[in-house]
């Protein structure tokens, strides 16, 4: 895991006590937000099922240098003079850049690919940039990329739902991206625009009804090299990934079974 970004919510002396927030780019090169505060928080999975998560000990341990035996780094909950204490270090730089081990910062090439997809800029001279303003989408024309039945945008005769790349702005139909996406997730890899193969992200339709099947995280594994090479889950649990990527929400429970029994001869 790396620290990819950090930002401060609420300084020391704050009502409600200093807040930090920290980007961690995980194993599998989902970005995942840790909030460190008086009731620490994590996005991933694990945590929202109850868990105390290893991106919030790699935040305690690797980013801020907590001992081990420091009862904070897994308490639920945080007195204001404990959060205090822990995110005291970085109080005087705001981000922290400053004050971080560089050991536990993901390359510069990472950080800024982040900065860009965050801000909503392309980064220039990265894959499925196209030098542009990202999410802007192309006319609806042509064929679909998948089925390579004829692309209609509304309006203009029976048309079906269209989905767009945010980073090359290629059209295709939704239904079709969305059994994209599940093989893609099925056999344990990224999401990506079938285009520019760029990591799927959601596009300003998809939060007006359209669904584009990507995954709600950042994933920035193809511009990491500690990712780049790394298996897949598929390549570690075998068909049992199946049932792990069910149990992220990834995949339905009843896909992975039958995923599941298919790769073992069942089916």
């Amino acid at each position: 895991m790396f620290l990819v970004d950090s930002r401060q919510l609420s300084p020391v002396g704050s009502h409600g006590g200093p807040s930090q927030e920290f980007h961690v780019l995980g194993a599998t090169g989902n970005v995942y937000t840790v909030r460190i505060s008086r009731n620490p928080h994590c996005s991933c999975p694990d945590f929202g099922k109850g868990h105390l998560c290893k991106h919030i000990l790699f935040v305690m341990l690797r980013v801020l240098r907590q001992s081990p035996e420091n009862p904070v780094i897994w308490q639920r909950a945080l007195l204001t003079h404990e959060v205090e204490e822990v995110l005291g270090p970085l109080a005087a730089t705001g981000n922290g850049a400053g004050t971080v081990d560089q050991s536990v910062l993901a390359t510069e090439r990472v950080r800024q690919r982040y900065a860009a997809i965050t801000s909503g800029a392309a980064a220039q001279g990265e894959p499925g940039s196209t030098g542009g303003v990202v999410g802007v989408q192309r006319p609806v024309e042509g064929e679909c990329p998948i089925c390579y039945e004829n692309l209609v945008a509304s309006g203009r005769g029976p048309a079906e739902a269209i989905t767009f790349c945010t980073s090359c702005g290629n059209n295709m139909h939704k239904d079709c991206f969305d059994r994209w996406a599940t093989s893609k997730r099925s056999s344990g890899q990224t999401v990506t625009c079938v285009y520019c193969r760029a990591p799927w992200k959601t596009t300003a339709g998809a939060a007006a009804g359209e669904s584009p099947g990507g995954s709600e995280y950042i994933n920035l594994s193809q511009y990491s090299d500690a990712h780049r090479n790394a298996p897949s889950l598929e390549d570690l649990y075998g068909s049992n990934a199946y049932f792990i990527l069910a149990n992220n929400g990834e995949i339905g429970r009843r896909q992975a079974v039958r995923l599941h029994a298919a790769a073992r001869g069942w089916a």
